[in-house]
């Protein structure tokens, strides 16, 4: 008869060769034992269950690997495996006062699809394979209650296993893991935010051990990381999108202020100009040539109106050359003269202007005096004397066209002459005998 351990108070346990299941007389737990058939495995199973119940899940699974080495058909060492696997005690239910496993290191992944668990069913026989099912699914309750999103069991059992274990690192982690509301551990990566405000997550880092510690911080650094890209993403898009609009608006924006300078720089001055320009025509078509000048020289050549204004002067010069000529026709031969020369080269009005003053003589009679100034008339290449202020007494000065520059005689009756010479548009005269 061998010794070991009860795996659940730690009580001694008596087996027989070929026992696979016994129960504790400490605490009646029924549970699987190894097979008594060898001292060195015993006392193997001794000392791995020894540093389980301690917590030392690492260095007790390297004996069980040691034990699996030398006994690969051995049950309970593939079992003790899976206990190291996720960190199992057993624990008193304060409700109950059976013995329930707590998870020190709850991976939550699922015990019955574990490959050890496979083993394990393999190598047992029918009673112990009972016993180990009914284990692995009590193991397997809080991973169920995460798993089926039952936040506020999940929440229970692990105040449960708080409550026989106040720093239970595991426990504060299952509860994190309610409190997020995600089922596996490795999701809280995918947390939207931090959760290192969360006082589960503060007593998680205060009672686990460094790789744990190391495991969480990562966590949140992760999700810290992803936060800052996300938001370098959500700028550049931003940044993008103004971008984008800007391409879109200023051409708009200079499109609208182009129109409004087209508007105000030459559609409304355009239809400005448009209706003074009728109005001067409406001017020009009614006789008003003057006032059709003025209003098309305003204008600045828009459209036609120098043509315009070339129209008018026109039809100024027309109606003074007709006046001329109604002077003419009518005998009055001096009036005549003097339009003509208004009229300047417009048709034959020069011609006529000429003509006109070498037929014309006036006679004048003027006071006698010396070097007197005699006033000149221009109408071109000629200078015409229209009246002399420098006589003989009782004679009459008779006026003549002069050549400009040329000197010239005016005759007078009593047998007195004159000389002039013409400067310019003035000149002087004296007695010359």
């Amino acid at each position: 008869m061998a010794v070991i351990k009860c795996k659940m108070c730690g009580g001694d346990l008596r087996i027989e060769e070929g026992t696979t299941v016994a129960e504790c007389e400490y605490c009646g737990t029924k549970q699987t034992v190894p097979n008594a058939d060898n001292e060195k495995k015993i006392k193997l199973f001794e000392r791995a269950n020894r540093l389980r119940a301690a917590c030392e899940f690492d260095k007790a699974a390297g004996v069980y690997e040691s034990i699996v080495a030398d006994f690969d058909t051995e049950a309970e060492a593939y079992w003790g495996l899976i206990l190291c696997k996720f960190g199992i005690e057993y624990v008193d239910d304060p409700a109950t006062g059976d013995k329930v496993p707590t998870c020190h290191r709850s991976s939550f992944d699922s015990v019955l699809e574990d490959p050890n668990f496979e083993l394990v069913m393999e190598n047992s026989d029918a009673i112990s394979r009972k016993v180990y099912r009914d284990e692995a699914k009590a193991i397997e309750e809080l991973r169920r209650f995460l798993e089926d999103r039952e936040w506020e069991e999940a929440d229970k059992y692990c105040e449960k296993v708080l409550d026989q274990d106040p720093e239970n690192a595991q426990a504060y982690l299952g509860k994190l893991m309610a409190e997020l509301q995600v089922m596996n551990r490795k999701e809280l990566v995918d947390c939207a935010e931090p959760f290192d405000v969360r006082d589960n997550y503060n007593k998680v880092l205060l009672f686990g051990d460094e790789a744990l510690e190391k495991e969480m911080r990562g966590y949140i650094t992760h999700i810290n990381e992803r936060k800052d890209e996300e938001r370098r993403i959500a700028a550049q898009k931003a940044a993008e999108k103004r971008k984008r609009i800007l391409s879109i608006a200023i051409p708009a924006i200079i499109a609208v202020f182009a129109i409004i300078l087209v508007v105000t720089k030459i559609i409304i001055p355009g239809a400005e100009q448009r209706s003074e320009y009728n109005a001067a025509v409406e001017l020009m078509n009614s006789g008003k040539y003057q006032d059709a000048i003025v209003a098309f020289e305003e204008m600045n050549g828009y459209k036609d109106s120098a043509k315009k204004i070339d129209e008018c002067e026109y039809k100024i010069a027309d109606s003074l050359y007709q006046k001329a000529l109604s002077f003419y026709e009518n005998g009055e031969y001096k009036n005549a003269a003097i339009a003509f020369v208004g009229v300047g080269d417009h048709k034959d009005a020069r011609e006529r202007s000429a003509a006109l003053w070498n037929d014309f003589v006036e006679r004048q009679t003027i006071a006698c005096g010396d070097y007197h100034t005699v006033g000149l008339k221009s109408d071109g290449a000629l200078l015409s004397i229209y009246a002399a202020c420098c006589t003989y007494p009782q004679h009459t000065l008779t006026q003549k066209r002069l050549p400009g520059g040329q000197h010239g005689s005016c005759g007078f009756y009593g047998g007195v002459s004159l000389w002039v010479r013409v400067f310019g548009l003035r000149g002087r005269c004296r007695r010359s005998g």
